[in-house]
């Protein structure tokens, strides 16, 4: 899988992308430390959990995100209830390239010595501190600032902000800001326009403008919408991307056999057989478009992968010791068909029992138990919770009683 992805891997920002600020103040926000030695492709693995254990509500019923720069051992986490969001906020959403806590304009500041960057914007002010360590913030905090309040008691209530961080780490630089201009994307970084101020968010004469900046992957695991959401759109740009690069070298090769066409015009034999060369490239178009229909395919696989071994895993920890396995087949992507046998007929109903009750199974049937002799040969028609069946990489470490919760917890989500 991890060659798939960087073959059909692209990058879907225009050089301005259009980029949606949400106020940091409904986020909640936390740094947590990365594990020595994780790969980056287990990241939003970790990052998921990570919220699970920290954010106020379920990981169904949030908007959450992740800053996590190349090097750093720390990660910022952060998290929103959805149900803070309006639906034409959130339809608004789908259309943007980027939507971000408007705190995530200065994560890319990282600066060299322990300081607090302040980010002053109407209706919200966010204090980021850094301690010179790490690229990555220690504390990020946020509150909501009253808009229609006065300039002094706009300055009192940043300053009662600031105070919070300066009690913690005692006297430290503080730079001020606000948000300016777009945001631009240039050789797979992305850039945040910000210029100094005073603590009221006005920008001062000699107000410099400063440009934080993000490594492209990093941006994308920024973003707050639905992680689905995002998938469905990185899915559908792979696809347009590959029909583009295939229309457009065809369109390519078919001009430059209308050139070559046009220039040996003049020559009969040359033309017959350059229209020879035309009715042959039929099986070039034919080889392009079986290329592309197993980009599908695979792509299908990607999300679709039968995992028969995962689920053998499952029903034989289950298992009891008088029970042996003689027939198993799948049934679908999820499903699996087992035929047993048992010298001690009880075990059939509890080893029924064991399994409904494993939260791995959505459906337990059996269509078959004949007792004789002693002996019970029975079938079972299984049926397995998706969840269940993941990639090791993102659920071997976790124990059977923590599957059920998060299986429960899908299902009992807001919906949203």
């Amino acid at each position: 899988m991890v060659s798939l992805r960087r073959t059909f891997s692209v990058d879907t920002l225009e050089r301005k992308p259009t980029v949606i600020f949400v106020p940091g103040h409904l986020f909640f926000a936390k740094t947590v430390d990365l594990p020595q030695g994780m790969d980056r492709i287990e990241l939003a693995s970790f990052v998921e959990i990570s919220i699970e254990e920290h954010a106020p509500f379920p990981v169904s019923q949030v908007y959450y995100g992740a800053y996590l720069p190349e090097g750093a051992e720390r990660a910022l986490i952060y998290a929103a209830y959805r149900r803070r969001f309006t639906a034409g906020e959130k339809e608004l959403w789908e259309d943007a390239d980027l939507v971000l806590p408007d705190f995530a304009s200065l994560a890319g500041l990282s600066p060299e010595e322990a300081s607090l960057c302040v980010l002053v914007q109407e209706g919200s002010v966010s204090g980021l501190y850094f301690d010179g360590k790490s690229s990555a913030p220690s504390e990020v905090y946020s509150r909501h600032l009253d808009a229609e309040g006065t300039v002094e008691q706009r300055r009192e209530a940043v300053s009662k902000f600031v105070e919070r961080f300066t009690s913690a780490y005692g006297r430290i630089p503080v730079g001020y800001y606000r948000r300016r201009g777009e945001v631009s994307k240039h050789k797979g970084r992305v850039y945040f326009s910000v210029v100094e101020t005073d603590e009221t968010g006005e920008a001062t004469d000699s107000g410099a403008v400063k440009q934080p900046s993000v490594e492209r992957t990093v941006v994308s695991a920024m973003d707050v919408r639905d992680k689905e959401f995002l998938a469905d759109r990185n899915r559908l740009a792979v696809r347009n991307a590959w029909l583009w690069r295939s229309t457009v070298s065809l369109a390519v090769f078919l001009g430059l056999l209308l050139l070559g066409e046009a220039i040996l015009y003049r020559s009969q034999g040359v033309l017959v057989r350059m229209r020879e060369t035309l009715e042959n490239r039929a099986d070039d178009v034919a080889v392009i478009q079986e290329q592309l229909e197993l980009a599908q395919r695979m792509e299908e696989l990607g999300r679709n992968q039968l995992r028969p071994f995962e689920m053998l895993a499952i029903v034989n920890d289950l298992r009891p010791s008088s029970v042996t396995f003689t027939v198993a087949h799948t049934n679908g992507s999820n499903g699996l068909v087992i035929d047993a046998i048992t010298g001690n007929p009880d075990d059939v109903n509890a080893y029924v029992t064991a399994l409904r009750e494993s939260g791995a199974i959505d459906r337990v049937e059996v269509p078959r138990n004949v007792v004789s002799g002693g002996e019970s040969t029975f079938r079972l028609d299984l049926t397995f919770n998706r969840e269940a069946l993941q990639p090791a990489s993102e659920v071997a470490d976790l124990p059977a009683s923590r599957l059920a919760a998060r299986s429960s917890g899908a299902e009992g989500g807001d919906g949203q």
